[in-house]
């Protein structure tokens, strides 16, 4: 898993967010990075470890950046 993805992955959503006002779905995230489900779920994976976002399993759109 690159760094570089990871940011992107952040970015996205964080653009997302400020665009619509809520975040993104997984798979909204996969295509707006060009990469497949399971690709996203694990940079999520990532950035939640790093205490960049939060969000509830088995929910949708619960991601909350939590640096911002």
């Amino acid at each position: 898993m690159t760094d570089v993805m990871v940011e992107k992955v952040y970015s996205f959503v964080r653009a997302y967010i400020d665009q619509y006002g809520y975040p993104p779905s997984l798979r909204e995230i996969a295509q707006g990075c060009y990469i497949n489900v399971a690709y996203a779920l694990r940079y999520l994976d990532i950035l939640q470890a790093q205490g960049r976002l939060a969000r509830k399993p088995g929910q949708p759109r619960s991601l909350r950046l939590l640096n911002d």
